[in-house]
This record gives structure tokens, C-alpha cells and sequence, in this order.
């Protein structure tokens, strides 16, 4: 029995994935649950190694921006991306 492997000199790439992560920020109330309010700062990551790091959500690069910097996302978190 003979196997053949077909070897291809295609370069390796990253497929992009988006992922928005909202800060958070949390306290006890004194009625005993938990208050929650966003901080304003959002963190863009993909897995193509970009990171936004903490910014603010009007700063965080339009969906057209992020398409001209990464291409068609393989998957998103991103609405509209």
C-alpha cells in the first residue's frame, strides 16, 4: 500500500477574530446587592495580535477601519464585522 502526502508552500495566516471586551466596574450596596456601571473603556483584541489595549469606546477604530486594517473577519464578536 502505497500513501501519498501532498506538501504545499502556501504561507501559514492568521485567521482574524474579533473580540470586544466593555470594562466593568462593581460595588456593594448598602441595601446588600451589587451595583454595576460601565467604566467607558472598551479593549479590542484579535487573533491576528492586534490589541487595542484600554480606550475609550469613542475612540475604538469604525468597523470600516478594522475591515481596511484586517480584512473580512473569519469570526466576530464586532456587530457588523
Amino acid at each position: 500500500m502505497t500513501m501519498t502526502i501532498s506538501v504545499t508552500t502556501e504561507q501559514w495566516t492568521k485567521r482574524h477574530e474579533l473580540h470586544l471586551f466593555r470594562q466593568a466596574e462593581q460595588r456593594p450596596s448598602s441595601a446588600g446587592w451589587t451595583e454595576c456601571q460601565g467604566t467607558g473603556l472598551v479593549h479590542l483584541v484579535c487573533n491576528c495580535g492586534y490589541s487595542s489595549g484600554w480606550i475609550a469606546s469613542d475612540d475604538m477604530p469604525s468597523v470600516e477601519q478594522l475591515m481596511a486594517d484586517h480584512g473580512k473577519a473569519f469570526r466576530s464578536i464586532v456587530a457588523g464585522f
